[in-house]
């Protein structure tokens, strides 16, 4: 069993860090080593990601960017170029993603899955200002993309913006039919995690009890609760969510 000591700690020393990363994880973009495939991009292919790792993928995109650059195919260079962004946003190689997404929007555009992986790596850059107004791209052209509206109040969070993070992550949850109960436990945790930043504990403690309801096994949304119930002075049920 914690202590009240320790519960302080806690809930004092990581509520922002530690509420935020634990429970932050990215949606991936539906971009995909088969849609590459399908444009000819023989150069790639699933097995290297799964057998032998984004190393391999990452080596192979390399020469098959070289080689379309030195014929000059625009749409194959696109495909390669998101699929070498993709590569380096598994192996967390954020700026060699920056780089690719961005030659990505470059070649085109409207290409919204570009603009939402350039998101993406942004993010993970910590730059949030040019992270949200890539997924505001996105959200302007698919209403329905939850994912990117839910990055994008990911953002807005981690800048400080937990208003606009709250609104977001509403959009969210009901923007697709096709969010999964996993998704929305933790869309629903995020809400909580927001409105704790905005000192509201009572709201927050609703959203994340739905959010234990839809993933009773998240240990993150116990720790968000257990933060929630510690901010409103209910010690024993914050320990109890520690627990």
């Amino acid at each position: 069993m914690y202590s009240i000591e320790i519960i302080n700690y806690l809930a004092q020393n990581t509520l922002i860090g530690l509420l935020l990363t634990f429970t932050v994880f990215i949606l991936s973009s539906d971009f995909t080593v088969e849609a590459a495939a399908q444009n000819n991009m023989k150069h790639i292919e699933r097995k290297d990601i799964q057998r032998h790792g984004y190393q391999s993928a990452l080596t192979n995109t390399t020469t098959a960017v070289a080689n379309i650059n030195k014929f000059g195919n625009d749409n194959k260079i696109l495909v390669s170029q998101s699929q070498h962004c993709l590569a380096n946003l598994e192996q967390e190689q954020y700026l060699g993603a920056l780089l690719d997404c961005s030659k990505a929007v470059e070649y085109e555009p409207e290409n919204l899955t570009a603009h939402f992986n350039l998101g993406l790596a942004y993010y993970h850059l910590e730059e949030y200002k040019n992270a949200i107004a890539q997924y505001q791209i996105v959200v302007q052209q698919n209403s329905h993309n939850y994912k990117a509206f839910y990055n994008q109040g990911l953002a807005y969070a981690a800048f400080g913006k937990y208003e606009a993070a709250i609104n977001n992550y509403n959009i969210a949850l009901n923007s697709s039919n096709t969010i999964t109960a996993q998704e929305k436990s933790l869309i629903n945790n995020d809400l909580g995690a927001a409105y704790i930043m905005l000192a509201d504990c009572s709201q927050a403690i609703a959203f994340l009890d739905r959010a234990n309801e839809l993933d009773p096994n998240s240990e993150a949304v116990y720790f968000s609760r257990g933060c929630a119930h510690h901010r409103q002075g209910s010690y024993q049920m914050g320990i109890k969510d520690f627990n």
